[in-house]
C-alpha cells in the first residue's frame, strides 16, 4: 500500500493520461511486429519444380517457427471471395497466371501478415535477424531492394518476389488503389510482358513504396538480390543470403526474351562502357557535342533561336530530318565510345 500512495495524489487527469500514454506505446510496438509466417503462391498449369519444393523446404528449416501458408488459385480466390469480393471482378479479367500470382501475393500480405518468398527462392541463412531490424526501427513492410548495374549504387527498383509486412496495413491498400488504376492500358495489347510489370507487377508497388519511405524497410541487395534478367541460373552472390533456382521467370513469353535481349546485350554493355573510367569524360563531351549540333539544327544559318524558327523548325518534314540527323549523331556517339 504504501507504494500506490504516490500514485493516489496525482490528478486524475494525469494519471488518465500516463495510462494511455503506455497503452498507446505498446500499442505502437505491437503495430510493427511481423507474423512469423511464410506465404509462397503457385499458380500455373505445370507442377512444381522438385527443386523449389526444396528451396520451400529450407525456408522451414532454418526458420522452425514459422507457420508455412501455400497458396494456389482455389485458395486465392476463397480468400477475396469471403474478405474482398469487390476485387472479383478485376480478377478474373486477369488471363495470365502470373498476374493472379502477383496480386495473390498482396491480398495475404495485407490480410494475414507474415513473409512473402517466390518458390524459387532458397535461403541459405535465417532472416530474421533483418525483420527483427526493420521492427525495431518502426517498418511496417519490407521489399526486397533490386539492384541495378546501371544506376550504380542508387536503388535500382523494388522486386516483388520477397516482402515481409505487418497485418492489415495501409500500404497494401494504396497498392490495391494502384491496382484497379491500372486495370487496363492501350499498350496491353501489344506486350504481355508489360501487362506484367506494369499491371499487376512491380510497378504497381514502385510508386506506393516511394511514397511511403518512412514505414518501408529492405532486405538489402548486396545480401538479398543475387541475380538480375541477365544473370544465368542459378545464381547467388557471394556471401548472399539466398540463392536463386534454376526453373524461374516461367511467365516469359517472346516479347520479354526481345526486351530482355535489348537490355542484357545492347543497352548494359552500352552504358557500362561509358560510365567506365575515362569514358564518362568522352561521353560527356560527346553529349555536349550532340546538343550543340541539334541546336545549331534548329537554328539553321544565322536565323537564331527565335519563336518564328522554332515554328518552322517544327514542320512534319523538317522534324522527320531533324529526328534522322538525331538518331545518327547517337549512332555515332555509340559506335565511336565503344571504339576508344
Amino acid at each position: 500500500m504504501p507504494l500506490l500512495t504516490p500514485l493516489r495524489r496525482l490528478p486524475r487527469c494525469l494519471l488518465l493520461a500516463l495510462c494511455l500514454g503506455l497503452w498507446l506505446s505498446h500499442g505502437a510496438s505491437a503495430a510493427t511486429v511481423i507474423p512469423e509466417i511464410l506465404h509462397q503462391v503457385w499458380i500455373s498449369a505445370n507442377p512444381l519444380p522438385p527443386n523449389w519444393a526444396d528451396a520451400h523446404q529450407a525456408w522451414l528449416d532454418l526458420h522452425p517457427t514459422w507457420t508455412s501458408m501455400e497458396w494456389n488459385t482455389t485458395t486465392c480466390r476463397a480468400l477475396l471471395e469471403e474478405h474482398y469480393p469487390w476485387f472479383l471482378p478485376q480478377w478474373d479479367e486477369y488471363d495470365l497466371y502470373i498476374q493472379r500470382a502477383d496480386v495473390c501475393r498482396y491480398f495475404v500480405l495485407y490480410h494475414y501478415g507474415g513473409v512473402y518468398a517466390d518458390y524459387d527462392i532458397r535461403p541459405l541463412r535465417s532472416i530474421e535477424p533483418i525483420i527483427a531490424q526493420a521492427e525495431a526501427e518502426n517498418k511496417q513492410v519490407i521489399l526486397l531492394e533490386k539492384d541495378s548495374e546501371i544506376v550504380g549504387n542508387r536503388v535500382g527498383g523494388i522486386c516483388i518476389g520477397m516482402m515481409a509486412s505487418v497485418a492489415q496495413v495501409e500500404f497494401w491498400e494504396s497498392v490495391f488503389r494502384m491496382l484497379q488504376y491500372r486495370r487496363w492500358r492501350w499498350y496491353y495489347h501489344f506486350s504481355n510482358h508489360l501487362r506484367v510489370i506494369f499491371g499487376s507487377g512491380p510497378q504497381v508497388v514502385i510508386p506506393v513504396y516511394w511514397e511511403n519511405l518512412p514505414i518501408v524497410g529492405r532486405f538489402p541487395a548486396k545480401k538479398f538480390y543475387a541475380c538480375h534478367s541477365c544473370s544465368p541460373l542459378p545464381c547467388q552472390r557471394e556471401g548472399g543470403w539466398v540463392r536463386f533456382e534454376t526453373g524461374g521467370l516461367l511467365w516469359n513469353k517472346a516479347d520479354t526474351h526481345v526486351l530482355n535481349f535489348i537490355d542484357c546485350r545492347i543497352l548494359r554493355p552500352i552504358v557500362n562502357h561509358l560510365t567506365s573510367g575515362p569514358h564518362v569524360l568522352f561521353a560527356a563531351g560527346l553529349s555536349l557535342c550532340l546538343a550543340l549540333c541539334l541546336l545549331s539544327v534548329f537554328t539553321a544559318k544565322s536565323g537564331g533561336l527565335s519563336v518564328l524558327r522554332i515554328t518552322e523548325a517544327l514542320r512534319p518534314a523538317a522534324v522527320l530530318r531533324k529526328v534522322v540527323v538525331a538518331v545518327l549523331l547517337v549512332a555515332a556517339v555509340t559506335v565511336v565510345s565503344l571504339w576508344v
